[in-house]
């Protein structure tokens, strides 16, 4: 008869944090964040469930847009909330919003001048993405140096010491510290070398480069082996050619300096490519996918997923754009950002696509796919409400899109467009009348875009592909009725990732090569109205196990 015991809330939170940390370390980031939400709700007043939220989203989703929400609310229930504010901070950095990244860090650091790694993170982030505040930067770095003498924090400092504000010999004394502490540092010694070359201590820099070349023969260039050897080469690396008419001192320091920059990144490159495995064809590219959430639209993303494209996906369902994005994930490591947008509001995709942070932006390949057949009547029966929506999807989306994206590739000069059209536009069929007319314009508009971008660099083409399985076309276009939308279950039809293999065929084609219309049938479909409707003659799944 005893009551039951209330459960402790810090306790019961803490189970809750374990628990939805769990499920994201299984894949299951979508549960893990409605887990913690759940959480929030039940037991309001434990910021904690807040801030793993906002923390989960972000790391273990990757959903910056929804952890930016989750951690702006935790911060509006509490300003001073220190990990929240840092947490923050790294949300606007990923996002390359570095003016909003230093200021929550400043509030953070007035509030807990010894929060851990933030004097280093500020200092770095001062000193590389905001040059004017070099004093600043120099004062957080000087901090971290004292606690978390890292080869970035320590580097840093001696380039704000020896670049911005000329004081050589401290940023010596921070690099031999540096070397002292880190002896492989390959990039602090041949920067010590070009310091004491400055300062006309030719001896000692001579060992710096050598130590610098040891660990790394990549610095061993003819412009380096003259500077510091005369034109002589360290052991292990190519002799140096043939040294010029003798320059002045400050022009072989300009020489060298000027070959740092390009000197460290290619031993990070170096670094990258002997770490990684050789990148995927699309790793370096962006694809905005509209209509992402079904069909052609989800098959295209999971087919160039595999090959490393950076995906843009775009659908008016985000749970179904957040379980494609996990599965992408998961799969395949792919990198998506998702937006959740009507295309038919001309608004929104143009100030959607307008904030797109600077890495998103620059989109390499628009797929037009969003859109929809809607009623199947004659043309004095139709629906006006059904015509209007396939007009709207079908042709003004594309455009809204169209112009959203064409003026970046224009300015870029380069670029890829596809648009999703159909057999519906090279030919008409009874009681498909408006339909066919919004296929027929996409035909016209394909051309009239190839006409007007071709000067700029940018391919433009159609796919055009009759009856398709494995979409919601025939269900969305009889309103849901299951029965009237079996329309495949006597032949054999393509399917939608047939359509996407195609389309990553269009946009894989060498810069010169410009795939213009591609028309796709099933074998068992000669048009529109001619199908041999005899049977399913054609068992892709069992010729897949084969």
């Amino acid at each position: 008869d005893s009551p039951l015991p209330t459960p402790d809330p810090a306790e019961q939170a803490a189970d809750w944090i374990e628990r939805a940390w769990a499920l994201s370390d299984d894949g299951d980031a979508a549960s893990a964040a409605q887990l913690l939400a759940d959480g929030s709700a039940a037991l309001p007043e434990r910021e904690e469930l807040r801030y793993h939220r906002a923390l989960l989203l972000a790391l273990g989703a990757g959903d910056y847009a929804a952890a930016r929400e989750a951690v702006n609310d935790l911060l509006h229930r509490n300003p001073a909330h220190a990990d929240g504010l840092y947490l923050s901070g790294d949300i606007h950095l990923s996002q390359g919003r570095f003016d909003d990244a230093r200021h929550d860090w400043e509030r953070l650091a007035a509030l807990v001048p010894d929060y851990p790694e933030l004097d280093g993170r500020l200092g770095l982030l001062l000193a590389r993405d905001l040059p004017d505040a070099g004093a600043e930067a120099l004062h957080h770095l000087e901090r971290a140096a004292e606690r978390e003498p890292t080869p970035g924090v320590l580097m840093a400092q001696a380039e704000l010491l020896a670049d911005t504000f000329g004081r050589r010999g401290k940023a010596t004394k921070v690099l031999r510290r540096l070397t002292e502490l880190n002896p492989d540092y390959a990039p602090a010694h041949y920067r010590l070398a070009t310091l004491l070359l400055a300062d006309d201590q030719p001896a000692a820099a001579r060992n710096a480069y050598r130590t610098a070349v040891a660990l790394h023969p990549a610095y061993g260039t003819a412009v380096n082996n003259r500077a510091f050897l005369g034109g002589e080469a360290p052991p292990g690396t190519a002799p140096a050619a043939p040294p010029p008419a003798r320059s002045s001192d400050s022009d072989v320091l300009a020489a060298l300096r000027a070959n740092i920059g390009e000197l460290e990144q290619r031993l990070l490159d170096q670094e990258r490519a002997a770490a990684a495995p050789p990148p995927r064809p699309g790793h370096d590219r962006v694809v905005l996918i509209s209509g992402a959430t079904s069909g052609i639209g989800r098959a295209t993303a999971r087919r160039l997923a595999a090959d490393g494209y950076r995906l843009l996906l775009l659908g008016r369902r985000s749970d179904r754009l957040e379980a494609l994005r996990e599965e992408l994930r998961r799969a395949h490591g792919t990198e998506s950002w998702l937006l959740e947008l009507d295309v038919r509001e001309r608004a929104a995709v143009a100030e959607t696509l307008g904030e797109l942070p600077p890495r998103w932006a620059a989109i390499d390949v628009l797929i037009n796919n969003a859109g929809k057949a809607k009623g199947f009547d004659p043309i004095h029966a139709g629906s006006l409400d059904h015509w209007d929506e396939m007009i709207d999807v079908n042709l003004r989306g594309l455009l809204y899109l169209t112009r959203a994206v064409s003026p970046g590739m224009v300015e870029r000069g380069r670029g890829t467009i596809i648009n999703v059209a159909s057999t519906a536009g090279k030919e008409v069929y009874p009681n498909g009348n408006v339909y066919c007319a919004t296929k027929h314009a996409v035909d016209a508009l394909t051309h009239a875009m190839r006409l007007d971008l071709v000067h700029h660099g940018i391919r433009v083409g159609q796919i055009c592909p009759a009856h398709v399985e494995e979409t919601e076309f025939a269900r969305v276009r009889f309103d849901g009725d299951r029965e009237r939308a079996r329309i495949y279950d006597d032949f054999q039809p393509l399917r939608a990732p047939d359509v996407a293999e195609a389309i990553h065929f269009m946009i894989s084609q060498p810069p010169h090569v410009n795939v213009l219309d591609m028309v796709l049938q099933g074998t068992q479909q000669a048009s529109s109205t001619v199908v041999d409707r005899s049977g399913r003659h054609f068992d892709y799944l069992a010729a897949e196990e084969e």
